[in-house]
């Protein structure tokens, strides 16, 4: 990891304490058809989720680990709860880096990773 993506990472990382801190204010959007959480105005649909699921499942695969059963509580604790809450992480990163008006780029990125 560079220092650039550290110092981002630590940044935004400290903002999210900072605003849970401070009751995380702001406007709030309630779930629409199709929404699976709602996190500030940025809505996860369940288009998203089954699309991170599936990668999941074929990373899953790919690797030659066993996925549990669709339907199981396995599946649930396992598959659908770690990609919700990758989801709700990048939104709320995705909000807080909004608000504090960073920007990325991907020539920035580009960059970052060509050093």
């Amino acid at each position: 990891m560079t220092r650039f993506r550290i110092s981002l990472l630590t940044l935004l990382v400290a903002a999210i304490a900072l605003s849970a801190g401070c009751g995380g204010g702001g406007a709030t959007s309630s779930l629409k058809s199709g929404d699976v959480a709602v996190v500030g105005d940025r809505h996860i649909t369940q288009d998203e989720l089954d699309h991170q699921v599936t990668l999941k499942i074929q990373s899953a695969k790919a690797a030659k680990q066993t996925v549990p059963k669709q339907g199981t509580a396995a599946y649930k604790t396992q598959v659908i709860d770690p990609v919700v809450g990758r989801l709700v992480l990048e939104a709320q990163l995705e909000n807080i880096a909004t608000k504090l008006k960073i920007t990325v780029t991907d020539a920035d990125v580009q960059k970052s990773l060509d050093d």
